[in-house]
């Protein structure tokens, strides 16, 4: 990370603060506070932004994220006359640091994540809360500001692979548990992606919805358990994960259009007639 240097938990710059909202605001270029430890995490609404420092330099215009460690100096610039908005947070503390570690967050770093602005949003309305003491103050922000950790983790590993390897990936994490149960949400947190983005790629891709297709996977299955075993079908639903033998039942006629005994009978009879066959013909 830029030649940070890493103790066993932490930054060694880490305060020993645990979790401080340093100071929050939408104009990083004339920020108020002049404290210069922290990191502030930002996402710009409109107009370019430069930030510059430590031998690193950024141009950020709308939808872009930054996180950058303000104990190396950086700084901010407003570019052009235009109207220059970002919502930021200065967060302070060794989990910030701690979490920055686990999440694979460098000293400074840019993504593309707008949806990072709902996670700021919410630390912004926490803090400016007139209800709240201190401490309840940074309790609340704390899960906004790990959703904000977790989302620009999650943006930075899709900058770092194309869609179709990521479908890819999730298909074949699919095809792999057929057996079990599955749902979009584990889905996405597995692969760092969203739920409607999981959706809206694996359908682009596949023409077919990610959780349609893990159940006609495992009907598919099924229809193996179906004609070359003779488990009964309430022994294949709970193989296969499903409530009882009739949510399984339903799944399948939806799915093969007829009923698993139905299925199992024509399939057995087909493999009669071909084995009747092969014997008249040697």
């Amino acid at each position: 990370m830029n030649g940070q240097e890493y103790g066993d938990t932490g930054l060694v710059s880490a305060s020993e603060t645990v979790f401080e909202i340093v100071e929050v605001g939408s104009r990083p270029a004339v920020r108020s506070s002049i404290a210069e430890n922290g990191v502030i995490f930002l996402c710009m609404i409109s107009g370019k932004l430069r930030v510059y420092g430590n031998s690193m330099e950024k141009f950020l215009t709308e939808g872009e994220c930054l996180a950058a460690d303000l104990t190396k100096g950086y700084r901010f610039i407003q570019v052009s006359d235009e109207s220059c908005k970002a919502l930021y947070a200065v967060v302070n503390g060794r989990l910030v640091y701690d979490l920055m570690i686990l999440y694979g967050i460098s000293d400074f770093m840019s993504v593309k994540a707008p949806e990072i602005s709902e996670a700021i949003t919410e630390i912004h309305r926490y803090s400016a809360s007139t209800e709240l003491s201190h401490k309840d103050k940074q309790l609340e922000c704390m899960p906004h500001f790990l959703r904000l950790i977790t989302k620009m983790h999650r943006a930075s590993m899709l900058g770092g692979r194309n869609v179709q390897s990521t479908v890819a990936m999730i298909r074949s994490h699919i095809d792999g548990h057929l057996e079990g149960k599955l749902t979009l949400e584990e889905l996405s947190k597995m692969f760092f992606v969203s739920k409607t983005q999981i959706f809206r790629m694996f359908k682009e891709t596949y023409g077919i919805a990610p959780m349609q297709y893990f159940l006609q996977r495992k009907i598919d299955l099924a229809k193996h358990m179906l004609a070359d075993s003779d488990m009964h079908i309430s022994e294949i639903a709970e193989a296969l994960s499903f409530t009882d033998a009739k949510h399984f039942s339903k799944t399948f006629k939806k799915y093969a259009g007829e009923l698993p005994r139905n299925y199992r009978r024509e399939a057995k009879s087909e493999k009669l007639k071909k084995a009747a066959s092969g014997d008249k013909k040697s």
